[in-house]
């Protein structure tokens, strides 16, 4: 599922805060008795007794008998209600799924399921009903007991909810699991306005699908944006015999599975559905920051006047917090007359005060909050407006989501700004070790709205434009691993690594490998950096110095912990240790843009006897590759690469003293195409043998007929992995 669509984004929490204190965004908390009321017979009677007749089929397209299980029928419900003259709105969503499992792996990943439990705040209620039966092969139907759901707990926002597993026993082959989950929930409050969360539908599964159906119904002063797209078919809208409650349904049938791909946006390329309901009073609707219609009817395109509507908005009510920003460049670069240098500095400085300042306390309380990336983007802009500094704001939507002009939800957009200095560069998301250099992966070549910074605000013109994508050469990963046996009958290797990782590459690099006490030296430099909490008050001075003692202790041991996972997974080798891990640049200016470190492994499962000589699986210290299965071969989709980027590595054997190496030109291998490429060269020099590897794609899109080009390069890369080369005694 598309993440975007499963939490609330920054930028609608924000707006939310600071325009509408009061609305209905209420945190709910565990109802301890979610099983056994009359409610639960009531739906449960509506789910299993008066279903549509789809829901009582037991056989299945004779077309997919070896499908792994097939959907027989799925249906999604949804009804959002302002009864009248009431403080109170009703959301319900029922959730229907019938299907037939057709083998072993089927049966054993419809074994378990997890569901929420109840929940309450006050008198807001969000109650969850769910049912479980087994359908046998002779029409015999057994229904699970929800009195076996195991209680669970879960932390959300500091908050404690209960969920519960189940266990379905006894499912076999050819059996039929029909299962729903039914939520409920009342907001009672005076409420003006209440933004309902967005939904994502697609109509392919990782099963085939016989029938479904979504419908849902709204009543009075519902807003809806609802948009189909990649073939799904339309709405269907009916009105009651009141004529005050709307529902739209949609039907759709003979669904062919779509399994997760590798390299796949199923958003681009399979029918979805997208959309969300938001409740408003009418004086409140003009005032809300939405792509608003008309209560009642459903708004599928957002009109070019909306957006610039929608940025004069953002313009006039956000207020970016620049004044450190100010104080500071003022003192440091009053003088300086390149706007590219200054702009540059402008940025590092932004970052300073509103990222890194604050980072040594919630590094030491282990607290991984997340800014408000549109606040900040709108106050940096302000500045670079008041400074005269060319620059647009755009806005967009990301690659895996759709096209620009498919936006329908607030929160599909994103933002960045454009700095038209000498040397133009791209400010996206900020973090303490962004740099003014990286364009955001899913923001690379798409199609975005521009508005001019230094244009009126209130009479602007805005514009097409697309956002450039960084080359496989910006976004690189160089490794240098020395391999030392210090004993041939123990299986082990001492490694010695030297990482190098610049542009998209490093960025996970950095989140695992640094931390605040890696770089504050080298801002230290730069900024005045308040020593050991000395702008705080004495007992929350106490209280930070002592957890500031405790993270330091442990600090070592959880960076060398990290580090382990990472070269685990990035070698394929079982990892007995690592250590003596050393940051040599951070990669947080664009003078040094590479993160560098370094450090030593041991490793086991590399060498294996075979009588007198030795095998080592030399290819595998280039990481894992991808393994094409059969199936994958034959492509029917587009290829969405996360973005192009390329990888050298250099391996160096010390070949022990009295053997040679054999297999050595099975290391040499050159394929190269429009897609990218694996070029792999060996040679043995002054008792060590060199491997110098590169692999690259060459960008972040290729339509489906480009596919047989890439499986060439990829091949070729999986196959180097495989190899082994032999450690022969000498004189045999």
């Amino acid at each position: 599922m598309i993440r975007l669509f499963y939490k609330q984004l920054n930028n609608i929490a924000f707006i939310g805060m600071l325009f509408f204190i009061g609305a209905s965004q209420s945190v709910l908390v565990a109802n301890p008795n979610p099983f056994g009321d009359k409610r639960a017979e009531e739906i449960k009677k509506l789910m299993w007794e008066t279903v549509d007749s789809e829901f009582k089929v037991t056989e299945i397209p004779e077309k997919w008998n070896g499908k792994s299980a097939v959907i027989i029928a799925k249906e999604h419900f949804l009804s959002y209600r302002k009864p009248a003259f009431a403080g109170v709105l009703q959301y319900d969503h029922y959730f229907h799924h019938r299907v037939k499992l057709l083998d072993q792996s089927a049966v054993e990943e419809f074994s378990q399921f997890s569901f929420p439990g109840s929940r309450k705040k006050g008198r807001n209620r969000y109650d969850v009903y769910s049912g479980y039966k087994i359908i046998k092969s002779d029409g015999r139907e057994v229904e699970v007991s929800l009195e076996n759901a195991v209680k669970q707990e879960q932390e959300l926002n500091n908050e404690e909810y209960e969920y519960y597993k189940l266990a379905v026993p006894n499912l076999e082959i050819g059996d039929i699991i029909d299962y729903y989950i039914a939520e409920e929930q009342e907001i009672v409050q005076n409420i003006t306005y209440h933004i309902f969360d967005p939904k994502l539908f697609q109509l392919n599964d990782d099963y085939p699908i016989m029938k479904q159906k979504i419908s849902f119904d709204v009543m009075r002063r519902c807003y809806i944006n609802l948009k189909t797209l990649n073939g799904a078919p339309k709405f269907k809208n009916t009105r009651n015999e009141k004529g005050d409650l709307n529902k739209w349904v949609l039907e759709y049938s003979d669904s062919e599975s779509a399994k997760d791909l590798r390299w796949f946006f199923p958003n681009r390329q399979l029918p979805t559905v997208k959309f969300q309901v938001i409740y408003a009073s009418a004086t409140q609707a003009n005032d809300l920051p939405f792509f608003l219609g008309k209560p009642e009817e459903v708004k599928s395109e957002v009109s070019k006047e909306e957006m610039e509507y929608l940025i004069r908005r953002f313009y006039g009510m956000i207020l970016g917090n620049t004044w450190e920003v100010r104080k500071y460049m003022k003192k440091n670069f009053k003088k300086e007359k390149d706007k590219n240098v200054f702009a540059r500095e402008a940025y590092y400085a932004f970052r300073h005060f509103n990222e890194v300042k604050y980072e040594e306390a919630a590094t030491v309380k282990g607290y991984n909050g997340s800014r408000n990336n549109l606040k900040d983007l709108i106050g940096l802009s302000q500045y670079f407006r008041r400074e005269e500094i060319p620059h647009e704001f755009l806005v967009t939507v990301p690659r895996f989501i759709s096209h620009v002009d498919d936006v329908i939800l607030m929160n599909e957009l994103e933002y960045l700004i454009k700095v038209n200095t000498s040397e133009p560069f791209y400010i996206g998301n900020f973090s303490n070790y962004s740099t003014p250099t990286i364009i955001p992966e899913d923001l690379q070549g798409v199609e975005a709205y521009s508005v001019d910074g230094s244009s009126n605000l209130y009479n602007f013109d805005m514009t097409k434009t697309s956002i450039p994508k960084m080359s496989y050469k910006d976004n690189n990963g160089k490794s240098k691993i020395e391999i030392e046996i210090a004993d041939l009958d123990s299986d082990k290797v001492e490694i010695s690594v030297r990482n190098e990782t610049k542009g998209i590459n490093k960025q996970f690099y950095q989140k695992y490998l640094l931390d605040y006490y890696h770089y504050v030296d080298e801002d230290k430099e730069r900024y005045e950096i308040e020593e050991n909490f000395e702008e705080r008050k004495r007992k929350e001075r106490e209280g930070l110095l002592k957890k500031k003692e405790e993270y330091l202790q442990k600090r070592d041991e959880n960076l060398e912990e990290n580090l382990k996972t990472i070269v685990e997974n990035d070698l394929d080798f079982k990892v007995e240790e690592v250590g003596e891990y050393k940051v040599i640049e951070t990669g947080r200016y664009e003078d040094s843009p590479a993160f560098i470190y370094t450090f030593k492994a041991e490793l086991s499962d590399v060498v294996k006897r075979v009588g007198q000589n030795y095998l080592l699986e030399i290819g595998k210290f280039i990481g894992g590759q991808v393994d094409l299965s059969e199936e994958e071969k034959d492509r029917q989709y587009d290829i969405y690469q996360p973005y192009a980027r390329s990888f050298d590595y250099q391996i160096v054997l010390n070949i022990p003293e009295g053997f040679t190496v054999e297999g050595v030109d099975k290391l040499n291998k050159n394929v190269e195409n429009e897609t990218g490429g694996f070029i792999s060269e060996a040679k043995i020099e002054d008792g060590k043998l060199i491997v110098d590897t590169k692999k690259y794609y060459s960008d972040n899109y290729f339509q489906k007929e480009k596919w047989p080009l890439m499986v060439e390069f990829l091949e070729a890369a999986h196959d180097f992995s495989q190899v082994q080369i032999l450690l022969k005694k000498d004189n045999l």
